[in-house]
């Protein structure tokens, strides 16, 4: 965590004269806020590795004066690369989603978007295509401290059984059947100043990603429940016909924007 916070500060943080900053330059400022002198070499090879030639990578070890002259230097509000909460935390996962609240943060922002937990609950949805039922269940825990929704997804298979009844509200003897396959995802969500929702998704076991973000207006920051959420789900982008005109004047007319390299 304090590796990625330093090589996140070096690589776009500026220095007075608008140069870029360099291990050097970090190693003055930290002397500078700390009173503590170490190399801009050992910092180097704390954040890259001393040798990035070898698997995996074998990074400097640091005494204790120095590492803390780092989280110091990191914490301080002028920097404001890294807070002694997130050292604290035992979910290191939630650090990218802390990180993301922050550079979505606006100037007229009063503070970072926290949810309301009245999205805490279970969320269910089934799918009825080609001979088989797709039931899934997306579960969210919000933790409101640190704004931060942690999300757990089931999806279970079945084949088609004619019954018109969710599989939910099946009777006991056909809900107690295996399911042909059961795809199990774990991850964490934020809400953004847009009144988003972003969903950053890993398919066990093999840690697949997928994303998941809203796309019907929800008044998740009111105090009445909610009974529906509208998501759109991401993997892999749609595939489409190169010079298709239709597609082109179709995706135009959605106002969706196609990037175009120059």
């Amino acid at each position: 965590m304090i590796r990625a916070a330093l090589r996140a500060h070096k690589a776009y943080e500026q220095m007075p004269d608008g140069e870029w900053m360099s291990w050097d330059g970090v190693a003055i400022a930290i002397d500078e806020y700390t009173g503590v002198s170490i190399t801009g070499e050992a910092l180097r090879q704390f954040v890259e590795g001393v040798s990035k030639k070898k698997a995996p990578i074998r990074h400097r070890k640091l005494g204790e004066e120095h590492l803390q002259a780092i989280i110091s230097y990191l914490c301080n509000p002028d920097i404001d690369a890294l807070d002694h909460g997130e050292l604290e935390e035992d979910k290191p996962d939630h650090h990218a989603a802390i990180r993301l609240l922050r550079y979505l943060r606006q100037e007229l922002d009063d503070d970072l978007m926290k949810p309301s937990t009245i999205l805490n609950g279970e969320y269910y949805e089934e799918i009825r295509s080609q001979g088989e039922i797709a039931a899934s269940r997306l579960m969210l825990d919000v933790n409101p401290d640190v704004g931060v929704i942690l999300v757990k997804e089931v999806q279970e298979i079945y084949g088609e059984t004619g019954a018109s009844e969710e599989v939910r509200v099946w009777h006991e003897d056909a809900r107690s059947r295996a399911p042909r396959a059961t795809i199990e995802s774990n991850g964490w969500a934020i809400a953004t100043p847009e009144d988003n929702l972003l969903f950053f998704m890993k398919e066990e076991p093999y840690l697949r990603n997928h994303y998941w973000s809203l796309i019907a207006e929800c008044d998740f920051w009111s105090t009445a429940s909610i009974d529906r959420l509208v998501f759109l789900r991401a993997d892999y982008p749609a595939e489409m016909r190169q010079n298709t005109r239709a597609v082109s004047e179709r995706w135009e007319s959605l106002g969706i924007h196609k990037g175009v390299r120059i």
